[in-house]
């Protein structure tokens, strides 16, 4: 059950259906991530994280005060964008980058419209107790 859709799902659930282009999906993860990551101070959600050779992912949620160690990735694409394979190609790259650079993201999640794939980056540094 996902607990941070609000007190109205069935309107969430109507923006959600209606997110065709590229800038309501990332609205909509806004949306999501805000909601959820709100009730803990440390967190902060950036759009346009520049990663290496000028390439930006739509959002990132850092950990920390100074925003150094990115948590979540996220990948957006409009409902008739990308193939969900480039997308999800994206998403991974960004994570690699993001690992290089010891940020250890926990999490990719790739989103095209009201549907989305998350992936799980094993041996990350968070939640693993080390």
């Amino acid at each position: 059950m996902v607990k941070y859709f609000g007190n109205n799902p069935e309107a969430f659930a109507r923006m959600a259906k209606a997110a065709k282009a590229e800038s309501q999906t990332t609205s909509l993860w806004i949306d999501i991530l805000s909601k959820y990551f709100e009730q803990y101070e440390l967190f902060a959600i950036d759009a346009e994280v520049k990663h290496a050779d000028n390439k930006r992912s739509d959002l990132v949620v850092f950990y920390g005060v100074d925003r150094s160690s990115a948590v979540i990735v996220v990948e957006c694409k409009g409902k008739g964008g990308d193939s969900w394979d480039a997308a999800r190609r994206q998403t991974f790259d960004y994570i690699v980058e993001s690992i290089k650079k010891k940020d250890n993201p926990t999490i990719g999640i790739t989103a095209k419209g009201d549907e989305f794939i998350m992936i799980k980056v094993p041996g990350s540094g968070h939640g693993q107790g080390n």
